[in-house]
């Protein structure tokens, strides 16, 4: 009786020892798999992150202080100062235009323009305002426009 109980005890003891090996086994895979789930949010984490900055929203002072696309236009010939003066007061007119400085010198007076867009869209919203009629086109190029105003 005794070997049996020995021999029961042995068994029992096996049978545990294998029990606590598979419980450890199962608790090492469950660690396994929440370390490669909590490795793979932070890599999600950081490509949103980086997505995100993408499509950030400017900051409202960045946006201020960016500076409008600027053209010069050129204007020759024998205007005065009050037609040149009513040629930068009709452009300013223009929903594209954010500022209009005039530089007037006879013969050859210079108008400086921030404005949206390119140079070219500012130039046919000119042509459709009729802001341009009456004057001769010299040329236009990104950022310079020449213009000449024949004599009265």
């Amino acid at each position: 009786m005794m070997k049996m109980a020995g021999l029961f005890g042995f068994v029992f003891a096996i049978l545990m020892t294998s029990q606590s090996a598979l419980a450890q086994s199962k608790v090492d895979h469950a660690l396994n798999t929440a370390e490669g789930a909590a490795e793979t949010v932070n890599k999600a984490g950081k490509t949103l992150k980086t997505i995100g900055g993408l499509f950030k929203k400017k900051n409202k002072d960045e946006a201020e202080n960016a500076l409008p696309p600027t053209t010069t236009i050129h204007v020759q010939g024998p205007a005065s100062y009050d037609a040149v003066n009513q040629f930068k007061e009709a452009i300013k007119s223009c929903k594209e235009v954010k500022n209009a400085n005039l530089k007037f010198k006879k013969g050859k007076s210079m108008i400086t323009v921030n404005h949206t867009g390119t140079t070219e869209g500012f130039f046919e919203s000119l042509n459709k305002a009729g802001t341009l009629k009456g004057k001769n086109i010299l040329s236009v190029e990104e950022g310079t426009i020449e213009i000449e105003v024949p004599g009265e």
